[in-house]
């Protein structure tokens, strides 16, 4: 499979859990990355996908959202940090 090599800046309390993390799974800190971003990339379409269908639409009502989250916490599906805190 191809790479691409790139260099990036981690705070270094994430990037020490990542190395402990990747550790104890038997994986590499590269295949943990990879699967984070894939992650955050599947989760930012999802999001997109639902500002088309409020665009179309209309925006979903507060009963609408807080069902959503019932839901998905009900499927087990793990909130993360707010995109927002991403970024800094």
């Amino acid at each position: 499979m191809a790479v691409k090599k790139r260099s990036v800046s981690f705070r270094p309390e994430i990037w020490a859990e990542v190395v402990q993390r990747a550790g104890e799974e038997g994986g590499q800190v590269s295949a943990l990355v990879n699967t984070a971003l894939a992650y955050y990339l599947n989760l930012r379409q999802g999001l997109d996908l639902v500002k088309e269908w409020e665009a179309e639409h209309g925006a979903l009502a507060a009963e609408e959202l807080a069902e959503a989250d019932r839901l998905l916490d009900e499927a087990g599906v793990v909130r993360g940090p707010q995109v927002a805190t991403w970024q800094d």
